[in-house]
């Protein structure tokens, strides 16, 4: 089957929908599907095409400028879609909002389903993003249109149902997990590698994110201050990723003198 996967944001970008819809893209790819994915070229020197384990990258143009972006980006998804998503027998968007919109109403116009999935819920889930949206009735009028809606969780499900989305078109999927990749280790190897690792003995919680706002580090410094004197146990917290909160993040542990129990590592690439 020759699918295309409509993600503005993708490589080298890294966040977790991107990530996602790779690993989405080389796994299908395996199966021996035919997977394009058409990203923004936000920067000249990431090349127009690119083959990437097994599946196809088309960067298309943008000039990626507050008040310039959406527009041309916009322009050169029509322009590609209407020219080349003929070929394709099912549409997959990997970001709600006007992508999605564009991918939905030219689906209609070209007889192609399209796929959305959702990825996040609450302040920043589908109803809350197309309140603010341009044009937001016609946002919110194709994006209940779609023709199915992968969910990741019971409540993303649950607010695609609420948003207007038909419930025989939501599909609560949560995305797999490599278990190759990833199994149990002996007591054996976890202690070899809290040795290696320099990590303490006792209870260790492992949070993996950017330090950024939306995913309020700082709040979980805060709640570590508040659980420490009521764990009898040793227990440490190991923020792994980077950010722009860094500076405020280590100068809140700091203050709080939580220094013995969270240790931030920085971006990790395994």
């Amino acid at each position: 089957m020759r699918i295309l996967m409509i993600c503005p944001q993708f490589r080298p970008l890294t966040g977790g929908y991107e990530r996602a819809a790779e690993r989405l893209s080389a796994a299908l790819a395996a199966r021996g599907h035919a997977v394009t994915v058409i990203a923004e070229r936000r920067d000249q020197s990431w090349p127009r095409l690119e083959e990437f384990s097994g599946f196809r990258i088309r960067r298309l143009r943008c000039i990626y400028r507050r008040g310039l972006h959406i527009a041309t980006s916009l322009g050169s998804f029509a322009f590609w879609l209407l020219r080349h998503g003929r070929a394709f027998r099912v549409w997959h968007v990997h970001q709600y909002g006007a992508h999605a919109t564009l991918a939905v109403l030219l689906g209609a116009v070209l007889r192609r389903p399209v796929v959305l999935k959702l990825a996040s819920s609450g302040p920043q889930g589908l109803a809350a993003a197309l309140a603010t949206a341009w044009l937001p009735r016609l946002q919110r009028w194709a994006h209940r249109r779609v023709d199915a809606c992968v969910a990741l969780t019971v409540e993303t499900r649950e607010e695609a149902v609420e948003f207007g989305i038909p419930v025989d078109r939501v599909h609560e999927i949560g995305n797999a997990v490599d278990t190759d990749t990833f199994t149990t280790a002996s007591s054996a190897e976890r202690e070899a590698l809290r040795a290696r690792l320099g990590l303490p003995h006792g209870s260790v919680v492992v949070c993996v994110a950017r330090l950024a706002e939306e995913k309020n580090p700082l709040g979980l410094v805060d709640a570590c201050a508040l659980a420490r004197h009521r764990l009898a146990a040793p227990w440490a917290v190991v923020l792994v990723g980077d950010g722009p909160l860094r500076p405020d993040i280590e100068k809140r542990v700091r203050a709080l003198q939580l220094q013995d129990c969270i240790i931030l590592v920085g971006e990790q690439s395994n």
